[in-house]
């Protein structure tokens, strides 16, 4: 296991990070855990911390059905409060969690989640049978332009057989009007990719966000080498199970 960054790193990160700011201080009971989230399409709106210590039941249906697939060695990728390493604790599944949010980690650590490390999937050495990326976990691939290239170094974390499960939302119904196809390839001008802003203390902090519709999804994973089924789609929101393609024989 790698190393975690030194203290002085984790610092400057909980200082630079209102949402982890936001969830300690609400997990320490110094805070309301209330904030205030914005994209570029769509108004402000409250959001409260609670929502990150749901039990299974209180979770989407295609986070539920995620956690059911979830096999074998498991990396929560974006794991926050260590909601989701909770569940699969219970459903006695083996489970780490890695998350760039320093605060977030130190509160999965105190509530027991000691297989969790902040650092990025990037930096990560160890392989596993299933990799989730849950709560719109397409969020973090952005930009589009390199969702490709990210999808691919995302298959070498994955063991012999392994899959990705990831959920996303298709944001097209925020739009009056039908989506133009050429904001639907996969360049500068995608729909889904926004700028997600955090508001806390009169404080904000504004960082790039990916929605994927499911078309678009297959499309990029297939273009990365890998089979894509949808094993749920609520709505707007779908789950999708990537696996890597067998070379033909």
């Amino acid at each position: 296991m790698m190393q975690q960054k030194p203290k002085d790193t984790q610092a400057h990160s909980m200082s630079n990070d209102l949402w982890g700011k936001a969830l300690l201080e609400f997990f320490e009971g110094t805070g309301d855990g209330l904030i205030e989230t914005e994209t570029t399409h769509s108004e402000p709106e409250p959001f409260s911390m609670a929502y990150l210590f749901r039990n299974l039941e209180q979770l989407p249906k295609v986070e539920q059905v995620a956690l059911q697939l979830a096999q074998g060695s498991i990396l929560d990728i974006g794991c926050g409060a260590g909601a989701h390493l909770q569940i699969l604790q219970n459903l006695q599944k083996e489970a780490w969690g890695i998350d760039t949010s320093a605060a977030s980690i130190k509160v999965c650590q105190e509530r027991g989640f000691h297989n969790t490390d902040c650092r990025s999937f990037a930096t990560e050495k160890r392989t596993f049978d299933t990799l989730l990326l849950l709560m719109n976990g397409s969020g973090i691939l952005a930009p589009i332009t390199r969702l490709v290239g990210t999808l691919k170094q995302l298959g070498t974390l994955l063991n012999p057989g392994g899959c990705i499960l990831l959920d996303s939302t298709d944001i097209a119904y925020l739009f009056p009007n039908k989506i133009p196809e050429r904001k639907r390839k996969m360049n500068n001008n995608y729909y889904g990719e926004v700028s997600f802003t955090v508001r806390y203390k009169n404080k904000k902090q504004t960082m790039p966000w990916l929605y994927l519709d499911a078309k678009t999804a297959k499309q990029a994973f297939e273009e990365a080498g890998f089979e894509v089924v949808f094993p749920c789609v609520d709505g707007d929101s779908y789950l999708l199970k990537a696996t890597i393609k067998e070379p033909a024989l």
